[in-house]
């Protein structure tokens, strides 16, 4: 894995990468030997990864080519030896080729490991062994019984703050960034119901204006707030809910409620809805749209 470049392209706009393609994309060509290395690259990133190698080597064959030419030989002869040389390479890459998918199984880890070492290593080199094991434990969990209907999407990585790549686990579930809103913070085998557009009483979208022209209704007020609150909980309870999730504010006093010694509710918040779309998927809820 190289380093970060600056790339300005003819536009003046910045790009900040260490993709090879990316750079070599910016490059204002002129030389068409040169343009025939970029498009190499390309076609080479259609097909999967290593357009930096082949940029680097196929640059390797053509200053090596030239210094062939200052040396006499005819262009043809090059392209001659050129030619025998890719033809010895396949034969030999022929008895280097492992098992073919076909015959893979893809549930097996031991077969797994060795086909992804060189896709990981180009990225983090020398880590390959230790995240080859992970990524192949995570994949194999999730593949479905048709493994041509594999979701890349159910394999997720979480960057937490303190610890190293060493520290790196495989999970299986679902594993959320931000902690449990309230004091609850873990409940076991429980229902959960998920709420799209927040946990709280409704209010108007503008501000509203209220007359109370003695305690009693103003003491009456804000019971009927909070029996709202109460009701609205209790309706959770009764459908064996124990753990709320919330895409938006939850209100004080419905948190208050809900860490109540009768009702014992963990509340949870997620504000991205593809997170809260995975949640789903994960733990079975249907998500309510409005309360």
């Amino acid at each position: 894995s190289g380093r970060n470049k600056m790339v300005i392209n003819h536009l003046d706009k910045l790009f900040i990468t260490n993709d090879a393609t990316t750079i070599v994309n910016e490059l204002e060509l002129q030389h068409p030997a040169a343009k025939i290395l970029v498009l190499a690259g390309k076609a080479q990133e259609e097909i999967g990864d290593g357009a930096n190698l082949t940029i680097s080597f196929a640059g390797e064959l053509i200053q090596n080519a030239e210094e062939l030419i200052r040396m006499g030989l005819h262009p043809s002869e090059i392209i001659s030896g050129y030619t025998k040389a890719i033809n010895k390479t396949v034969e030999i890459l022929d008895e280097l080729v492992e098992i073919g998918f076909e015959n893979m199984d893809v549930r097996e880890k031991g077969q797994v490991v060795p086909r992804m070492k060189v896709a990981v290593a180009s990225k983090r080199f020398g880590e390959e062994d230790m995240l080859c094991s992970l990524i192949a434990d995570a994949c194999i969990q999730v593949c479905p019984k048709n493994q041509e209907n594999f979701n890349v999407d159910n394999v997720r990585v979480v960057k937490l703050l303190g610890g190293g790549l060493q520290n790196s686990t495989v999970v299986r579930g679902m594993v959320l960034k931000n902690d449990a809103v309230g004091t609850i913070k873990r409940v076991e085998k429980a229902k959960v119901a998920v709420f799209v557009g927040g946990f709280d009483t409704a209010g108007t979208e503008t501000k509203g204006t209220v007359l109370i022209h003695n305690a009693e209704k103003m003491e009456n007020y804000a019971k009927i707030e909070e029996a709202k609150v109460v009701e609205l909980i209790k309706a959770v309870v009764d459908s064996g809910a124990k753990v709320i999730l919330s895409s938006a504010a939850v209100g004080e006093m419905a948190l208050h409620f809900c860490e109540s010694s009768f009702y014992k509710i963990m509340v949870l918040k997620i504000s991205s809805k593809f997170e809260l779309r995975r949640f789903c998927c994960t733990t079975g809820p249907v998500a309510i749209v409005r309360i």
